[in-house]
């Protein structure tokens, strides 16, 4: 996996390092702007998965009306070619992908922070009303899997330090961290 969150400014050097926070993207979603916690807000859905511009939508489980299976915004997260999230050869692990890395590298004891991993507290950014949500106490980071096919959620991974890491399945319209792997 990548050392460090897509967008962060460097790898943690803590739990609560805000400069290695990076993007909080809606699920599916390219670099736009509207990972930036200085984002504009809007409680809108977009109509286009692409090209929809710096807006953080909000107030819906989806944050767009378009590709309402998810298809296209979980091959996209796929793409290896640098032109969606990820840098060249790296995408959006799946699931399985991202909870093997941790087991692997167990992150989530303070005790043992200087794993390869680092992840942070980022907490997210709210889908309910667009307000910045846990920062300093919880993470949560997007996987390439939509949820089952029908419904508006997409498939993650959360944590609070010392306590849980667990699956979790979340509206599609948070704004959660992305941690890119190899290909």
């Amino acid at each position: 996996m990548l050392d460090r969150n897509i967008g962060a400014d460097r790898v943690c050097i803590s739990k609560a390092d805000s400069s290695c926070y990076g993007g909080y993207y809606q699920w599916g979603r390219e670099t736009d702007g509207h990972e930036s916690t200085a984002s504009n807000i809007a409680n809108t859905q977009a109509t286009a998965i692409s090209s929809v511009g710096d807006t953080f939508h909000y107030g819906f489980n989806d944050w767009t009306t378009a590709d309402t299976d998810g298809s296209l915004r979980q091959q996209n997260w796929g793409k290896t070619d640098g032109t969606v999230l990820c840098p060249t050869g790296y995408r959006v692990p799946t699931k399985s992908e991202f909870q093997a890395e941790l087991d692997l590298n167990s992150p989530f004891d303070d005790s043992n922070f200087n794993a390869f991993l680092k992840l942070s507290v980022a907490g997210f950014h709210d889908a309910n009303d667009g307000t910045m949500t846990q920062q300093g106490e919880a993470a949560y980071y997007w996987s390439q899997d939509a949820n089952d096919t029908g419904t508006t959620h997409a498939k993650a991974i959360a944590f609070v330090p010392s306590q849980i890491v667990a699956p979790h399945i979340a509206p599609r319209s948070q704004g959660y961290q992305v941690r890119c792997i190899k290909d």
